[in-house]
């Protein structure tokens, strides 16, 4: 399981419980605002860092995306959009993603939870084990949903698609 993020929309001390509650799942956090001090099993490989700086490469990262079984994403609730980029990066990999329900969220038309998201609705600690725990253990659950995610991604988030509709919105 892989968290990465650093935003203030993030519930750092949430992915802290998760990890330490699941000692039995293998987690990669990566952040600059938490410590390797925080966790407290052997389950968690901690990546003291952030997108784009010198602690891991783009195509380390990339790596650890495609390595993963699932991405999960615990934001406080917020109009302001979180996450995108990471669901985003992730979902391009054919890696699920698991990210709370905010009103924030940027693409409520089209993401549909279990189809090619996850959405957490309860968003609790306890929630979040167990979604986490069920979702661990549903492998044809998580290739579906990344395999839809991966096609929405491609439809709707790809440089071409970006370029029509941006000819559209300015009249090209």
């Amino acid at each position: 399981v892989l968290f990465v993020g650093n935003d203030s929309n993030r519930e750092f001390d949430k992915v802290v419980k998760i990890a330490n509650t699941l000692s039995n799942i293998q987690f990669t956090i990566i952040s600059k605002q938490l410590k390797n001090t925080d966790f407290i099993n052997d389950n968690v490989r901690f990546i003291r860092g952030s997108w784009g700086n010198q602690e891991i490469s783009d195509s380390e990262l990339r790596d650890i995306y495609s390595k993963s079984k699932l991405v999960i994403i615990p934001l406080r609730e917020s109009y302001q959009p979180s996450g995108q980029s990471v669901a985003l990066q992730a979902m391009a990999l054919k890696t699920p993603v698991l990210i709370s329900s905010t009103m924030g969220f940027w693409d409520i038309e089209n993401f549909q939870n279990n189809i090619n998201i996850f959405f957490n609705y309860q968003n609790t600690t306890e929630s979040w084990i167990e979604m986490i725990q069920y979702l661990y253990g549903n492998k044809e659950l998580l290739f579906e949903v990344a395999e839809n995610a991966h096609k929405v991604i491609n439809a709707k988030y790809s440089k071409e698609s970006f370029e029509k509709e941006l000819s559209r919105i300015v009249g090209i």
